[in-house]
């Protein structure tokens, strides 16, 4: 419940895990994303989404499944937060990774 989470804590930003790797959505983004927006009823809380990013899968098809599902919830590119989450590199260099 959204409206009791807000009333008990003092909070400035929430972030919503959205996407992982080239195919996974987050059954519950939309309903979180649209809910919470909702109940934050103007409070001037910053809201954005995440994608779990998976070094062995295309850059360019995980990008996509990150931007379809943001899209698909009218996501404010202007006002709303992106977050690639980068932890497992699966042996690969941060230069490997940046140029995937």
């Amino acid at each position: 419940n959204w409206s009791t989470v807000l009333s008990r804590n003092n909070l400035s930003f929430v972030f919503f895990k959205a996407t992982e790797g080239a195919t996974w959505k987050d059954p519950m983004f939309t309903a979180y994303f649209r809910a919470f927006t909702q109940a934050k009823n103007g409070k001037p809380i910053r809201t954005g989404a995440y994608h779990f990013f998976r070094p062995n899968e295309p850059a360019v098809v995980q990008c996509n499944n990150f931007v379809q599902t943001l899209q698909s919830i009218n996501f404010n590119w202007l006002t709303d937060y992106v977050i690639i989450d980068v932890e497992k590199t699966d042996i690969k260099s941060s230069t490997e990774i940046a140029t995937k």
